[in-house]
């Protein structure tokens, strides 16, 4: 697929040379005779590479290129200026306001397509390395839902576990009261307080456990949730046998 070169230059017979140049070299050039227009062309075509002149009525290169940083969909293609000023401060300039790189008139052959093609596989390296770290950002994201998955399953299966023995405690406890209330003797009576006593301190013990887990149960924590959690199964199954 050919790469899209946008040429922004108000003299028309220099627009007109670095078209045909880019043209018959692969490239698909789109030319624009002023920065007004420029930046238009740059938003609708949103060229793999821009090429504009400092000098400029109107509208001169540094606003163009301060104008397309503003804009997010052109803030990253490649800016190379071009002028007939090849002094020091004027590069100096260029490069502090975040242009690539420079042309100086009357441009070559040889100077423009080196440089076009400096800056393309520049932006090719660039473009894989973000794809790349996109990937692993993606990688290292999936990583921690799952992780996160298996945190959420085990504190459920843990808490679940833990509040099994809550019902027939409340069981037992409503069947020591029905007891209580007929139990005649005693005797009777206070073995039935007694042991309605000890299955409320059962249930107490057993939610203040689970309000400690509570602060404990985080992702960091999860490897050791879960060796407790099985800890906990087997320790009731050698109980229930």
């Amino acid at each position: 697929m050919k790469k899209t070169i946008l040429v922004i230059e108000d003299e028309r017979s220099t627009r007109t040379n670095l078209l045909k140049c880019l043209e018959a070299d692969g490239f698909n050039p789109i030319g624009a005779e002023n920065g007004f227009i420029g930046i238009e062309l740059a938003k609708k075509h949103r060229p793999d590479l821009i090429i504009c002149d400092i000098l400029m009525p109107e509208l001169d290169g540094y606003d163009v290129l301060t104008k397309l940083q503003q804009e997010e969909i052109t803030a990253a293609i490649p800016f190379i200026f071009l002028t007939a000023k090849a002094d020091i401060a004027g590069l100096r300039k260029s490069m502090e306001m975040g242009a690539d790189d420079y042309l100086s008139k009357p441009v070559t052959r040889v100077e423009l397509l080196s440089v076009i093609t400096s800056q393309l596989q520049k932006q090719k390296a660039a473009r894989f390395k973000c794809s790349t770290e996109s990937i692993q950002d993606l990688e290292e994201s999936i990583l921690k839902i799952r992780k996160l998955q298996e945190f959420i399953e085990t504190k459920d299966e843990l808490l679940n576990s833990l509040c099994e023995g809550l019902p027939p405690l409340i069981t037992n406890i409503n069947t020591a009261i029905r007891e209580l209330k007929e139990a005649t003797i005693q005797t009777k009576r206070d073995h039935y307080l007694e042991f309605i006593q000890k299955e409320f301190a059962s249930i107490i013990a057993l939610v203040n456990q689970v309000s400690e887990l509570q602060h404990f149960l985080k992702p960091e924590n999860a490897q050791i949730i879960r060796q407790f959690n099985f800890l906990h199964k087997k320790t009731k199954e050698n109980r229930n046998s």
